[in-house]
C-alpha cells in the first residue's frame, strides 16, 4: 500500500474525510474493467465491435487478437469517433502480424482512449482467422 502523499489532511476539525482525501483515496482505488470486445472473430472488412455513447468514454486496459487456425493473419483495428467511417487517420492498430497458432498483445491499443461517442472498428486480412479481446474502463461523462 502506498503512503500518504505529503500535506494532505485527511479529516477536518469536525472529524470528516476532507474534500482533498476524498479525491486522493478515489484516485487510488481500482476501478473496475469490462470487456468491451469479448472474443468476435474478426471479417474481412472493418465492423464496428465496440460502442461508446455521448456520456461515456473509455480507456482501454488490455488488447489481445489470438490465431488458433494455421493460417498466418494481420489485424487493423481503428478508433473511429460518431459520425465518422474507418479510415487511415482513425487507425490505432496497423495490420500486426497475428502467426498461426499464436495469440499477441496489441500495444498500441492498450491505454488507447476512447471518445464519448466513438465506436472500435476491426478486420483481419484473412476471414475467420482472428478472435480479437478488447477489456478496459468505460467512464461517465
Amino acid at each position: 500500500m502506498s503512503a500518504a502523499p505529503p500535506n494532505i489532511q485527511f479529516v477536518d476539525e469536525r472529524r470528516f474525510l476532507t474534500r482533498e482525501a476524498r479525491f486522493y483515496l478515489e484516485s487510488i482505488v481500482a476501478t473496475p474493467t469490462e470487456q468491451f470486445i469479448a472474443g468476435e472473430i474478426l471479417g474481412l472488412s472493418p465492423t464496428s465491435y465496440a460502442s461508446f455513447s455521448f456520456n461515456q468514454s473509455g480507456e482501454v486496459s488490455a488488447a489481445t487478437a489470438a490465431n488458433p487456425t494455421g493460417t498466418d493473419a494481420q489485424v487493423v483495428v481503428y478508433v473511429v469517433p460518431d459520425g465518422e467511417t474507418p479510415s487511415a487517420e482513425y487507425i490505432v492498430v496497423s495490420f500486426a502480424d497475428v502467426p498461426a497458432l499464436s495469440s499477441v498483445t496489441l500495444p498500441t491499443l492498450v491505454a488507447q482512449a476512447i471518445p464519448p461517442g466513438a465506436s472500435i472498428y476491426a478486420y483481419a486480412t484473412v476471414a475467420a482467422t482472428v478472435t480479437l479481446t478488447v477489456s478496459g474502463v468505460r467512464r461517465a461523462q
